[in-house]
């Protein structure tokens, strides 16, 4: 008889966590425009995320140690870090990363939402 009950044993149903996403930004969300916002918007909906979803840390000079959580996947908009291009999707110790221009030049120049967009699907393995 206990041996009918030895497969029910570890019958709990295993639940996949999702990997945490952060946005790096160079300014207080407050200051952020409606303009800018929607472009975040967007961007996050095509690769199925929300704001929700995501953190958002503010700062001056990117450093990925000061980043709660040690997050997966890290967008940076508007910040540089040395020898790291724009729209090249990286690997920092299990981070996977890629850095945009601020917000303001996406909103004027497609041919930069287009690289992002790749980066992103990169990273993202979409």
């Amino acid at each position: 008889m206990e041996q009918a009950l030895t497969p029910f044993t570890f019958s709990e149903d295993i639940y996949l966590l999702p990997e945490l996403v952060t946005i790096v930004i160079e300014k207080p969300w407050a200051l952020v425009s409606l303009g800018e916002r929607t472009q975040l918007s967007k961007i996050l909906t095509a690769l199925k995320l929300s704001l929700d979803k995501i953190r958002v840390a503010v700062q001056s000079e990117l450093d990925l140690t000061q980043l709660v959580g040690r997050p997966t996947y890290v967008i940076v908009f508007g910040l540089t870090l040395k020898g790291v291009n724009h729209y090249e999707f990286i690997t920092i110790k299990d981070t996977r990363l890629v850095m945009s221009e601020s917000f303001s030049v996406l909103l004027a120049n497609e041919e930069a939402k287009k690289k992002l967009w790749l980066a992103l699907r990169a990273m993202f393995e979409l």
